[in-house]
């Protein structure tokens, strides 16, 4: 009788002990084929390089395929590492007084200027209640705003990146362009993907 008893009970632990083996079976299975991002691709910014500013202390990193050049007034960075046309396509640096600081329209038919407003902690446009091309805030560690620049065969970014002290700007315009339509190239995906990049190294050096 004690025996019929106990035969229900490790017919129990046994279905218990075999779901559970199977279970610990199946995870480390799993592990062994998950490959994160990093593992299964490694960052497109791992070969990038880097520019250093140590007098305005901060650094990002730019394409491999970029050479730099120091204008009188900027930083080109581009294929030539010389001043070219910006329809060739490339990154320019160029550091601001915030006070100073003003962004054109750009792509909307009506003028006008924005200036951040430091209180408001806000673009402002200069003529009418509202803008076309806004700066938009950028989630992330920085405080940086995008405003789109360009048109036609040629798309761009207009990276804008304020300094904590709320002193400076940092602006760095990234552009792209094609020598005719190519439907099998979305060249505004390029900028995009260039400007995320640019913003996940940039970072203010003590």
């Amino acid at each position: 009788m004690k025996q019929k008893g106990l035969a229900p009970i490790l017919i129990i632990l046994l279905v218990t002990a075999l779901a559970a083996g199977g279970y610990f079976v199946y995870m480390n299975y799993s592990k062994s084929q998950y490959k994160s991002p990093t593992q299964e691709s490694p960052s497109e910014t791992a070969s990038w390089k880097q520019y250093k500013d140590p007098k305005n202390r901060f650094e990002f990193k730019y394409p491999q395929e970029f050479r730099e050049y120091k204008s009188e007034r900027a930083v080109i960075f581009n294929k030539s590492g010389k001043v070219e046309s910006p329809h060739k396509g490339g990154l320019q640096l160029i550091e601001y007084s915030l006070n100073e600081y003003e962004i054109p329209e750009g792509l909307a038919s009506e003028d006008g200027l924005y200036k951040f407003d430091v209180n408001k902690k806000q673009w402002v446009f200069s003529k009418g209640s509202s803008g076309y091309n806004v700066p938009k805030l950028v989630d992330g560690n920085l405080e940086a705003y995008i405003s789109k620049v360009g048109g036609g065969l040629c798309a761009g970014n207009r990276i804008i990146i304020l300094e904590p002290s709320y002193t400076n700007v940092i602006e760095i315009v990234s552009t792209a362009c094609l020598d005719s339509i190519d439907e099998d190239v979305n060249v505004d995906s390029t900028v995009d993907q260039r400007t995320k990049n640019i913003l996940s190294t940039f970072k203010f050096t003590q």
